[in-house]
């Protein structure tokens, strides 16, 4: 047999080489890749079941070897959405990222063959993710112990994976969120299995599951088994250990994925639990598991021989069915033949007399191959159906045309070809067509067309509304059917994008936080709104703000007028509080107002080429703050990343903002600015800073006042050039950080005129801060700076020292430099007070009183 496949590898290798110059041969070589990855789950009947808490928690390499190396049905599951990280492609953050991360995560799935199940379902859901936690007590908390832990326990109970294992180690140099999902899949091993536990899940279908081995990720000299992750695979030309790497590059909001080499390369796993009998010396992850339908049978009581000889058959279909490779005409054929076996075997599992344990997980193993056997015979007839929907962005009461376009590709004629559209409750759908033929033969295209009607009560799109939320499926689908010599099949088809039904009229305000200074009298705050129409006829109305009682706006409302989707308009408001208003919050609402329609919502489209484009419907508000904050009128320039906000929040704090291009860094006259604000990773993400670095250390000395926002050691960060004096950043980021909000600070430097000028900082600027005090502190740096906080996370007191450098400050020449790991873009962004307070401090040093300036 194994010369046999060696042969058949040659053999198509060669028939590759031949055509490799073509763009055919590439489509060629494509198709027969598509075609393995469909195949190889044929190859065994066991599975593999990976927790982890933030999408990028995936333990690729591993996923990789047991999808798309053993063919086991491979299932990740993802606790939240990772709406608290960063975002280094664009200015998507809280609900917005975890919108963004849910669909790299979506489509970094596919790329390994994976199944997916997250375990947070909405966008209030309490399983997100708070921000950075030290403590999986912390997380379990404010996540609700018992809420998670039934949540995976429904996923183990879904997917019923033979092996379970988390993607961290509960040791303390791991994130709480990780420690956490530790600790619930280790709780989820035994109850999984327990019928008393959350016993409202037998009522929906699902029966217990025994996982039957637990493991750990250890380091090798720790690990029961080795996971050979960097043997190549000739099929895909590529080690295990890169093709999860390819997955990895999907997650390009957190800068995943890197080139690894070709060459040897393992995993380590400890067994910690099994229900199995296990080898003293494992082999495999699989040793002592069933692995094919043969196993099954061999497992069966004696008097149920007929249904044992009905899975030695399945067996050889199966068999049969994979060795067909790479002939597609062949495998279609035999796909539909071991299709027909396995639904016999069904059959005769429901009608047998086997213990209710025993039943369920034969149907169930023979099921996933039902439906395994249905994604082949899609691939190798080389089926080309097409969800085409002449408008995907509709609202309420909107009518549009769908048409299900089928060609096929392949040699083998598809009978009794049958169209289906599938749509939300209270969708009405309507043919309009016929298919011109009932059998589809190489080369022909069928389709048909819906006419689908949104009603006038339609729930609004939501983003995690789909396959990949467990307990959910995809609203909107096709289903095509067909039968190859007699034997059916039915596809689920999912349109390219997806049908969002939307607000009548898009309303977006710019900002979306404002501040109001009260030292200011008269301060007014510009509001622009933008309306965009999606409404597919003409209408006209007027937009609004709704502001608090007491407060004006000027104008009242504008009027706006449409001809046709997708126009915009805006105008803008100049809100004016009363001259007594007091410290606090106050909300304004946008509204755009017909005789049509009404809506207070904007639509937030996040669509980048590595993801499908998607929708985040928000409340048209902007949150109003008053507070006191002194500034001087300094000139300011920017060198920005593109991943904060910041200089937004300096333009409401009254200043001029200048954003530094590439040219003005290298050229332009830098003496005209007071203070130039570096952001966040912007040393990693501008070449041109880092080329023109000794340039703005020399304004420095000249006199100017420079301040550095977080960065990574990681973030082309040379700790003797990059700063005046030298600063090592501290790696592991998770010892270099403090996490609590509301951790106490002390100011080390109370006269420093930092802490006094233009705004006196108190106690009382540390409160209200969200998510952390800090990330990447440095570890060390140079005796030259001065250090002004000291914070630590609760129970680490004792670090406080080494901690201390989380905001330094020096005299360089003439001029200032203050780097700080503080997050503040992320106060800043959230109005919180205290910050604004000091980084209006920071960035007016260059006029402050010379009598004040003591260091």
């Amino acid at each position: 047999m194994r010369s046999r496949w060696i042969g058949m590898l040659g053999a198509l290798f060669v028939a590759l080489s031949v055509f490799a110059s073509t763009s055919a041969a590439a489509s060629s070589e494509r198709a027969v890749v598509e075609l393995w990855k469909a195949l190889k789950p044929l190859t065994t009947v066991t599975s593999v079941m990976n927790t982890g808490a933030h999408p990028d928690d995936e333990r690729s390499h591993l996923l990789a070897y047991f999808s798309l190396g053993v063919g086991a049905r491979t299932i990740s599951v993802i606790a939240n959405r990772g709406e608290g990280g960063q975002n280094e492609l664009g200015n998507e953050y809280v609900h917005a990222l975890g919108v963004l991360r849910s669909q790299e995560l979506a489509h970094a799935a596919e790329v390994l063959n994976m199944r997916l199940a997250i375990l947070s379902q909405d966008l209030d859901d309490p399983i997100w993710d708070f921000g950075f936690s030290k403590s999986p007590e912390e997380t379990l908390a404010l996540w609700g112990e018992e809420y998670a832990l039934e949540r995976l326990i429904r996923a183990i109970r879904t997917h019923r994976p033979d092996v379970l294992y988390p993607s961290f180690d509960n040791v303390p140099s791991q994130h709480g969120h990780h420690r956490a999902i530790n600790l619930l899949t280790v709780e989820a091993f035994s109850k999984a299995a327990d019928p008393t536990v959350f016993p409202e899940h037998f009522e929906e279908g699902l029966h217990p599951w025994q996982p039957r081995k637990l493991y750990l990720p250890v380091g090798a000299e720790e690990g029961t088994v080795q996971v050979p992750v960097g043997a190549y695979d000739p099929i895909f030309g590529r080690t295990y250990a890169q093709l999860g790497e390819e997955s990895r590059y999907v997650h390009k909001s957190q800068g995943m994925g890197q080139e690894l080499p070709y060459g040897p390369r393992t995993e380590s796993l400890k067994l910690l639990d099994a229900v199995v009998e296990v080898p003293e010396q494992e082999t495999s992850v699989f040793d002592g598991l069933p692995f094919t339908v043969a196993d099954l049978a061999a497992a069966l009581p004696s008097d149920a021989a007929e249904l044992a000889q009905l899975l030695h058959t399945v067996q050889a279909e199966l068999d049969a069915t994979v060795a067909a490779f790479p002939d597609f005409g062949a495998v279609t054929r035999q796909a539909h033949r071991a299709l027909a076996a396995v639904r016999a075997a069904l059959a005769a599992v429901a009608e047998a007399q086997l213990p209710e344990e025993t039943r369920v997980d034969i149907e169930f193993r023979l099921q996933v191959k039902a439906d395994q056997l249905a994604r082949v015979s899609l691939v190798a007839s080389q089926l080309k159906p097409e969800v085409i929907i002449d408008d995907p962005e509709v609202v309420r009461g909107q009518a549009f045309r769908v048409t299900l376009a089928v060609y096929n590709g392949g040699e083998v004629p598809l009978q009794d070809l049958g169209f289906a559209l599938v749509a939300p409750d209270g969708w009405t759908v309507e043919p309009l067509a016929a298919p011109r033929t009932v059998t589809l033969r190489r080369g022909e295209t069928a389709q048909v067309q819906f006419l689908v009607r949104v009603p006038e009560t339609a729930a609004f799109f939501h983003p995690y509304a789909n396959r990949y939320t467990l307990g959910r499926d995809d609203p909107f689908r096709a289903e095509l059917t067909y039968r190859v010599n007699g034997i059916p099949v039915r596809q689920r088809i999912l349109p390219q994008v997806p049908v969002a039904v939307l607000p009548d009229y898009s309303v977006a305000t710019n900002p979306r936080n404002a501040m109001i200074n009260t030292l200011v009298p008269g301060d007014q705050v510009e509001i622009q709104v933008s309306v965009r129409n999606y409404r597919p006829e003409p209408s006209s109305g007027v937009l609004r703000l709704r502001v608090p009682d007491g407060w004006q706006v000027d104008p009242v409302e504008v009027p706006f007028a449409f001809q046709r989707k997708g126009e915009t308009f805006a105008a803008t408001f100049t809100v004016t509080p009363p001259p007594d208003v007091a410290d606090g919050d106050y909300t304004v609402v946008a509204e755009a107002v017909s005789d049509v329609a009404t809506s207070e919502l904007g639509v937030r489209v996040i669509d980048y080429p590595h993801i499908s484009r998607t929708y985040l419907i928000e409340e048209a508000q902007v949150t109003l703050r008053a507070f006191p904050l002194a500034v001087a009128p300094v000139r300011v320039g920017y060198v920005a990343s593109g991943f904060d906000s910041v200089p937004e929040a300096l333009r409401l704090m009254g200043l001029e903002v200048t954003l530094l291009g590439p040219e003005e860094l290298e050229f332009g006259d830098l003496s005209q600015y007071d203070t130039i604000v570096v952001g966040i990773y912007a040393y990693r993400y501008r070449p041109d800073l880092a080329a023109n670095n000794a340039r703005l250390l020399e304004w420095v000395r000249n006199g100017g006042n420079l301040i550095v926002l977080n960065h990574r050691y990681t973030d082309n960060w040379d700790e003797e050039a990059t700063p005046p004096y030298p600063i090592r950043l501290g790696r592991p980021s998770i010892e270099w950080r403090v996490t609590d909000e509301t951790a106490p600070v002390e100011v080390l430097e109370p006269d420093h005129v930092v802490m006094n000028w233009p705004n006196k900082i108190t106690e009382a600027d540390w409160s209200g801060w969200v998510k952390d005090r800090g990330f990447h502190f440095p570890m060390a740096w140079a005796d030259e700076f001065v250090e002004l906080f000291a914070m630590t996370d609760p129970g680490e007191e004792h670090r406080r020292e080494e901690l201390k450098g989380n905001t330094l400050w020096a005299r360089v020449g003439e001029g200032t430099y203050l780097y700080s790991s503080l997050i503040w873009y992320f106060q800043l962004e959230q109005l919180v007070p205290g910050a604004y307070r000091m980084m209006a401090n920071f960035v007016s040093q260059p006029l402050a009183p010379p009598e004040l300036v003591n260091h």
